[in-house]
């Protein structure tokens, strides 16, 4: 019978004190129907991380049940359903009533429970418990309804219990003729009705025969098991009977055994898995079906996945991508994420396997790890050479969702150190990170290992490098680590390479400018000592309007030479960088101004006179202050300059309304003064803009006309905008300055940053594949002119073929380039910076103290479980000696 809510709650009050309050809770919740109080009990503790119950928790005498035991027992349809989609086993077995869920379900006849139970893909309906299945108990309570769910979730009827009995048979034995054609009409297995006696010797058929002749029976045959039996189990979730059937097969007599390999993969049988793979004698996996792969994977079961890769089954990107999409993917019921991250750890241990594979949006295993924030593995794949710079189609980096953390974990990792305590002590800088997809390699040395080979075999060669650097540059959360050793190296060794190509430009830079501007002073001079201060130009074209050419101004013919061709040079050098990356070159605001510059320039050749001429010198100037900031010692003060200058205007713009007003108040009130300072609107802003300096001329300003108003305006102006708000811009200059020079080296490295980026852009161009057909002849045209300058920025693989480097402190901290037998000669006199090499063997240092460190824990756990273990001896010794003093003294009693 079902046992009685009240009865329960009585059996309940004599549970034990210690068992916890919520397993109370709940259970008293079910027995009387409060659904709500109950979820939200168990939605709140399952949230919990850990979560403090186990919904599979059984209570003791004398319930003896879990929840779901006692939800199913008693027809509680919502709670099942809620306690199913929560984890509860749907196929534990109680052992003290020798009940599954489901059997418990059958045996009170809630056919609606078990549909819920059936629904969920854990389900076996075939489940036996003392080799009865639920099926057995449906049909024994006579519950035809609970007999028809059951068939139509492949529940078998040709299972047999202890007795020889299947279900069919105990229904024509018990006279139920309804649950006998239910079962010949509705079973999706064919009824086997010859194969199984009971104790009287007698078939199903038999008494089928003698009972219900009426029935047709099928012609007397031998059950054959196929595809479609096999399948049957297996859609049933009966891992058991399906290895039953499938011994019963002999050797490579299986159909469609690819099929069942799959479905055996999706259902999580590994035992299914190896009895197929030892059937078919599957000594390669070359046959084994993708499909089973993916699945495996996707489920989360690396015991099927091994057994996979042992049978020889090779693994490509597409696994790789999806082992590693799956961590980012909510678990649901029967996985477990850790179960996914030891997939993606064994496939990563096989041979060969290419971590930089992408799918069809651009993605990385990486970037799927970064978006799961699995830490171990993102250590993993970036230990393996993942590229943490490569951008998806929407331009996103696996670098977007890594933390600064674990990078700057990951950089000291790429620091290794060897031959310590001696002349030829190495540090050894490892690039591998920062090498992208498109490198191609040619090694010298034959002991290159098969991940070189694997991941860096492509097809472009031109592939820009600084993208993960600028990348990190950009972002403030990540900007502070271009100070790791790594990758300040990497900049250094960058700068050190292109250094003669911005040298050259400097210097032909300087020689324009000073050129420009001795003939732009010459022109001037000469245009002063013209009658009545009019210059030549302005007289000649209110004469006749034509236009006069450099030679009516009487400068020397050399000196106009010189200049003209090397602004030639200037604009041709503009122009090579415009077509070979116009993107790139038209967002630069300094490639505009150097636009401007050219135009002018050739409009102060063609004589436009002094004022275009004094605009020339300004711009001019302002370029070679620019280029004296691309060197490194000079970086931090340029971009302080740019910095203050910019907080300066942005600070201003937003109290020029004040001022604005200031100025229109003084012409409002001097306007009619015999100072001409303050006529009308715009003089008046000049003077103001002037007096904001601290020229104020006092004397000069008319207060007779409003000697009170006037004067009080003024000292309101002096307050608040000489003093107040002048103080303010001194202050945040001040500012400024001080948090610039507190991070000077990290400003100084942004700069060198943005300016390699710039260069290696313009340098390789455009993605020839993302521009239109009629580029192609520019794109040639740019290769043949800019070749020279992609072979020095670009270091893969021809400058460094391994990717690594290696530094000697104690020899000038010389670099020898790891994949080659000869002193490159790009580095021939080039030595690590020391700043970069102390920082490198700070971190070694850092991390073999915690290595010593994880040695003397480990030694101290080891001595104390040699403790232990003694401790037990002398307690065991203790034991013996107490017995061997007793035996006296009892053989005196």
């Amino acid at each position: 019978m079902m046992m009685d809510a009240e009865e329960e709650l009585l059996q309940m009050s004599v549970l034990e004190k210690n068992n916890p309050i919520i397993y109370k809770l709940l259970l008293e919740n079910l027995l009387v129907n409060h659904y709500a109080v109950f979820k939200s009990f168990l939605i709140r503790e399952l949230k919990k991380k850990p979560s403090i119950i186990d919904v599979n928790y059984v209570y003791p005498d004398p319930v003896k049940k879990t929840l779901l035991d006692i939800a199913c027992s008693q027809g509680k349809t919502d709670f099942v359903r809620l306690l199913v989609d929560n984890g509860a086993e749907t196929n534990k077995i109680n052992e003290f009533h020798g009940r599954a869920p489901i059997h418990f379900a059958s045996e009170y006849g809630y056919h609606d429970v078990i549909g819920i139970l059936l629904d969920d893909s854990r389900t076996n309906p075939n489940l036996e418990v003392n080799r009865e299945t639920a099926l057995h108990f449906a049909v024994q309570k006579n519950y035809i309804m609970c007999v028809k769910v059951l068939l139509d979730n492949n529940s078998s009827p040709n299972i047999p219990n202890s007795k020889g009995v299947t279900p069919l048979h105990a229904a024509v034995t018990l006279g139920y003729r309804d649950i006998v054609d239910t079962i010949m009409n509705y079973s999706r297995l064919k009824p086997d009705i010859d194969s199984y006696r009971d104790f009287r010797k007698k078939t199903t058929r038999v008494l089928l025969i003698n009972k219900y002749p009426d029935i047709i029976l099928p012609p007397e045959e031998i059950q054959k098991i196929d595809f479609n039996v096999l399948r049957f189990y297996l859609d049933a979730n009966d891992e058991d009977h399906f290895l039953e059937n499938l011994n019963k097969i002999e050797e490579k007599q299986i159909d469609h055994i690819d099929r069942l390999i799959v479905m055996c993969a999706e259902k999580n049988f590994c035992k299914g898995i190896v009895g197929l793979l030892e059937k078919t004698k599957a000594e390669t996996g070359d046959g084994l079906p993708y499909e089973a792969l993916d699945a495996a994977v996707k489920r989360g079961n690396y015991q099927i996945l091994q057994q996979f890769l042992k049978s020889g089954s090779k693994v490509d990107g597409d696994l790789v991508l999806t082992a590693a999409r799956e961590l980012g993917v909510p678990c649901c019921s029967g996985v477990e994420q850790g179960s996914r991250l030891k997939c993606l750890k064994i496939i990563l241990n096989q041979p060969g396997v290419n971590v930089r594979c992408e799918d069809d949006k651009g993605n990385t295993p990486l970037h799927y790890a970064a978006r799961a924030e699995d830490t171990e593995a993102i250590q993993l794949l970036l230990k393996l050479g993942s590229y943490i710079g490569h951008k998806n189609v929407l331009g996103v980096p696996p670098l977007a969702n890594i933390s600064p953390s674990l990078l700057s974990d990951y950089f000291d990792s790429c620091l290794h150190s060897s031959n310590d305590r001696t002349d030829e002590y190495e540090i050894e800088f490892d690039y591998k990170c920062l090498m992208p997809h498109s490198v191609t390699f040619g090694t010298e040395d034959s002991a290159v290992d098969d991940f070189l080979t694997s991941n860096y075999q492509m097809n472009d060669p031109c592939t820009m490098e600084m993208e993960p650097l600028r990348y990190i540059s950009q972002q403030p959360a990540l900007k502070h680590l271009l100070k790791h050793p790594i990758l300040s190296s990497f900049l250094s060794i960058k700068w050190h390479r292109i250094r003669q190509i911005l040298y050259a430009n400097f210097v032909f830079y300087v020689i324009f400018y000073t050129l420009m501007n001795c003939y732009i002073l010459f022109m001037a001079y000469n245009d002063g000592t013209t009658t009545n201060g009019t210059s030549k130009l302005e007289n000649l074209e209110t004469k006749n309007s034509d236009i006069i050419f450099l030679t009516s101004w009487n400068q020397p013919s050399m000196l106009l030479t010189l200049t003209a061709a090397l602004l030639f040079l200037l604009a041709s050098r503009e122009f090579i960088q415009l077509i070979s990356s116009p993107r790139h070159y038209v967002q630069s605001i300094e490639n505009w101004l150097e636009v401007t510059l050219i135009i002018l320039g050739i409009a102060v050749l063609c004589g436009a006179g002094s004022q275009v001429g004094s605009i020339v010198i300004l711009l001019s100037a302002w370029e070679l202050v620019v280029l004296i900031g691309q060197h490194p010692r000079m970086s931090t003060s340029i971009q302080m300059f740019k910095t203050v200058s910019i907080n300066f205007m942005k600070f201003l713009f937003l109290y020029a309304f004040l001022i604005f007003s200031f100025a229109l108040a003084f012409f409002t009130l001097f306007k009619n003064g015999d100072d001409s300072k303050f006529l009308n609107p715009v003089q008046s802003l000049f003077k103001t803009i002037v007096m904001l300096t601290g020229e104020f001329d006092a004397s000069d300003i008319p207060f007779d006309l409003h000697p009170t108003l006037g004067r009080f305006i003024f000292v309101l102006f002096v307050f608040l905008i000489a003093i107040v708000l002048f103080n303010l811009l001194n202050g945040l200059a001040v500012s400024d300055t001080a948090d610039i020079l507190g991070k000077a080296e990290l400003v100084g490295l942004v700069s060198r940053t943005e300016l390699i980026s710039y260069v290696e852009r313009i340098s390789i161009g455009e993605n020839a594949n993302s521009r239109g057909k009629c580029c192609i002849q520019l794109m040639s045209n740019r290769f043949k002119l800019l070749g020279f300058m992609t072979k020095r920025i670009l270091m893969f693989p021809n400058y460094l073929p391994l990717g690594k480097i290696s530094v000697k402190p104690y020899k000038s901290n010389v670099i020898r380039i790891s994949g080659k037998n000869h002193q490159n000669k790009g580095c021939r006199n080039f030595s690590m910076d020391d700043k970069i090499v102390d920082s490198a063997r700070a971190i070694l240092s850092e991390n073999n103290r915690v290595s010593e460190g994880e040695k003397i824990m480990i030694e101290l756990m080891n001595i104390n479980q040699r403790i232990n273990r003694f401790e037990e001896t002398l307690e065991s010794i203790e034991r013996s000696l107490k017995n061997n003093s007793l035996k006296p003294t009892d053989s005196i009693e």
